[in-house]
């Protein structure tokens, strides 16, 4: 577990060439409000990895402390090496000498104009030239699986900002020339990074990006995206166990509102259920927006198929005059839209409203270096302190319109009211693989599902036909239930389309080994070990837990107990 991308690249020289892969896994964000959470899930995917010592190096004394909390003592004495600086690291490495490699991993670079010479064969991996922990990460994993390695420019706030944007008009503009303006524009940002790698027809390629969608160009290879920053190292370590492990699917999560016709979910469905796969209906009346918001996050599922509407929501566009501490003026734009939370408290549901800031004095919200420049008294923070919205005095409102589809509002329909994902887990530790069958999924929604423990997401990168979502579903369930790779899979089956449509329908986000191979022991019996030893673990939790988190945990067990 590493904080530095020196100490990254130090130890990778030490470990990263032997006979077995040298895991990497980043530091937790301390700072973020559910940190805890963070520490958790990094503990429960070490427990997991059959290792004899834990690497601590050049992180920070909060995340040491909060792992020590966790873990037990013996655990800690025996089994963990700290290294606080790169000057310590000679020292702090002496007990583990005799598991030292000589030489670093073989990195195999190539330019993008070389990209000519390229052969059917090849694994191809494209890497943003950050010079960060998630780069470090890339390049030990490339080096180990035999990739060739392209390094591009760091996609930039800006970049992923425009690209959201493009995507966005590409999929809502009002004008058809608009769209095509906005598709055209998107293309050619993507193409200018990577030239002409779409037209190789290779084994793969292999994305590691902040963000950006490469594989949504008419690409001839299969394509998979990793997120690069953030939890890369979880990201490829939630896969590895699964492909590792040959983790079968044993238990599988339907999720159709039942208001489409002609959906995939039920020759999903029957496909899983005769191959052995234990399934849990989440449809029509079922898939409630409060079972699901549970359920898709604590039920123990390998994969789950949601079909669906997607899109974003209506909400409001307030501009206020913001006075902060020091008694400087700011104009705050901001969107505002609804979220039905899945809480009930007396028997209603709790709605919360969520919050995108715009701008800050005419400047966008996304413009850090203008923020900085002009706007460095504003504080976020200190706009939602409690202390502050107590007082109101420092916010006057200016007007107030209604605004048409807010950024980053992406939800899913269910039965009764939309949801927008807010995930604190998925699939209980289990990481499952999600396919997201709805309209434009991807956007905004892929991260979130990935963050929360996903080994992968299936999502589309714009609106669907409902025949194409059908067709694809279903023909991608029955090819990589064979044994097929499911990046080979997705790729086979919307090759057609692809060259229909002139782009790539799906993206595919995660390890790029997966596949849907059934699991092949007592698959009820397993479903039920899981389910009782969750609900044993939830009552425990319940005995020490507030009255707000007990009401909670309540609505967990529920849908835990009315799963069967």
């Amino acid at each position: 577990m590493v904080g530095k991308p020196l100490i990254a690249q130090e130890l990778v020289q030490r470990f990263g060439s032997g006979r077995y892969y040298f895991p990497i896994l980043e530091e937790p964000w301390t700072t973020r409000p559910d940190a805890r959470g963070e520490v958790l899930k990094l503990n429960n995917l070490l427990a997991q990895i059959r290792h004899e010592y834990l690497i601590i190096g050049g992180c920070g004394e909060s995340s040491i402390q909060m792992l020590k909390d966790i873990v037990p003592d013996s655990y800690w004495q025996k089994s963990v090496v700290v290294i606080r600086e790169a000057e310590n690291l000679r020292e702090a490495l002496e007990p583990l000498r005799k598991y030292m490699t000589r030489g670093e991993g073989d990195l195999h670079r190539i330019q993008t104009h070389e990209i000519s010479s390229l052969a059917e064969g090849d694994r191809i991996a494209v890497i943003e030239h950050s010079e960060s922990l998630g780069e470090v990460i890339a390049e030990n994993y490339c080096a180990f699986y035999g990739y060739k390695i392209i390094k591009v420019p760091p996609a930039s706030e800006h970049d992923l900002d425009s690209c959201e944007d493009l995507l966005r008009g590409w999929n809502c503009a009002p004008e058809n020339s608009d769209r095509y303006l906005a598709q055209q524009t998107l293309f050619e940002n993507l193409r200018s990074r990577i030239g002409k790698l779409e037209e190789k027809e290779l084994h793969r390629v292999l994305f590691f990006t902040r963000g950006l969608p490469y594989g949504v160009l008419p690409f001839k290879s299969p394509v998979a995206h990793l997120k690069q920053e953030r939890n890369l190292g979880s990201q490829l370590m939630r896969g590895l166990l699964r492909v590792g492990n040959k983790r079968g699917i044993a238990v599988a999560l339907i999720c159709d509102p039942g208001d489409l016709p002609d959906t995939e979910s039920q020759t999903v469905r029957q496909l899983l259920a005769n191959n052995g796969v234990e399934i849990l209906d989440l449809i029509g009346a079922n898939a409630t927006n409060h079972r699901f918001i549970y359920t898709i996050q604590y039920y123990p599922y390998d994969f789950a198929m949601i079909s669906s509407h997607a899109g974003e929501v209506n909400g409001r566009r307030i501009t206020e005059e913001v006075i902060n501490t020091k008694g400087e003026k700011f104009e705050f734009v901001y969107d505002l839209f609804p979220s039905f939370s899945g809480r009930f408290i007396d028997g209603k549901m709790m709605v919360q409203e969520l919050t995108v800031p715009v701008s800050v004095n005419g400047i966008s919200w996304y413009d850090k270096t203008g923020l900085r420049r002009d706007a460095q008294g504003f504080s976020l923070r200190e706009y939602f302190s409690e202390e502050r919205k107590a007082e109101r005095k420092h916010r006057k409102p200016i007007r107030t319109e209604a605004c048409q589809g807010v950024k980053f509002s992406n939800a899913l329909k269910m039965n009764d009211f939309n949801w927008i994902p807010a995930l604190s887990t998925v699939g209980d530790n289990y990481y499952p693989i999600i396919f997201n069958n709805a309209c434009a999924s991807w956007m905004s929604m892929g991260d979130k599902f990935l963050y929360a423990g996903a080994s992968a997401y299936i999502g589309t990168s714009k609106d669907i036909s409902t025949s194409l979502a059908a067709t694809c579903g279903s023909r991608f369930a029955q090819l990589a239930i064979k044994r097929r790779s499911m990046l080979y899979a997705l790729f086979v089956v919307q090759k057609e389309f692809v060259e229909q449509l002139g782009y790539t329908p799906y993206l595919f986000w995660g390890h790029p080994d997966l596949s849907l191979i059934p699991n092949n022991s007592d698959n009820k019996r397993l479903r039920f070990v899981r389910r009782r030893a969750n609900i044993m673990a939830w009552k425990k939790k319940s005995i020490r837990a507030g009255e707000d988190r007990k009401r909670d945990i309540q609505s967990i067990l529920e849908c835990l107990m009315e799963s069967d």
